[in-house]
């Protein structure tokens, strides 16, 4: 939960830092290492690789032995991560409260990671002030509405990395949506 006095968002590790400690709200599980992930969720779930340094390439989409290979390949600072369920999303993109003044989302429908779906702007589209709001409210779910607002109360010029999914997801109960990134607003 956010509070008074937060952080500034303008070093990147630090933000990563803060968003796997949980303070912007509902991320994807992750386990210190393979050990770790509860023996149901072998078969069950993609996984991935993600690395402490900020910047280093990440491998996701991984089964259960893919994994193990992978992990024992690349013995850098890691994490295993819950992977995102790329076809599951509703949309995906940057929200911020306050941009120039109004409320405003570059969005995606795209069914791929973030990044690529981003990049590609021909697929992306723009939303201001209570369209923007609307549309927010419409894909998430009321949990995860709630803790965009609590990000935004503590960092009202904040910009937000989300994407939403057609299942709850995530490491809090309820939940629809993945913060990626908060970061200093535009």
């Amino acid at each position: 939960m956010v509070t008074k006095g937060n952080p500034p968002l303008d070093r990147k590790s630090e933000v990563s830092r803060l968003l796997r400690l949980g303070l912007f709200g509902n991320k994807l599980r992750d386990w210190p290492d393979p050990d770790a992930v509860p023996r149901i969720l072998h078969q069950s779930m993609l996984f991935a690789v993600r690395f402490l340094e900020p910047g280093r390439p990440f491998r996701t989409d991984m089964a259960w032995p893919e994994l193990l290979r992978y992990w024992t390949k690349h013995p850098y600072p890691r994490y295993v991560a819950e992977a995102a369920p790329h076809s599951r999303i509703l949309i995906q993109g940057e929200f911020a409260r306050y941009a120039f003044g109004l409320p405003y989302f570059f969005y995606s429908f795209a069914k791929t990671p973030q990044r690529e779906a981003l990049a590609d702007h021909s697929n992306c589209h723009d939303a201001w002030g209570s369209r923007a709001l609307e549309i927010i409210r419409h894909y998430l779910s009321p949990q995860s509405q709630a803790e965009l607002d609590d990000i935004f109360e503590g960092w009202p010029e904040a910009v937000v990395e989300l994407s939403a999914f057609d299942c709850h997801l995530g490491d809090r109960p309820g939940r629809n949506a993945i913060i990626w990134e908060v970061r200093a607003g535009y």
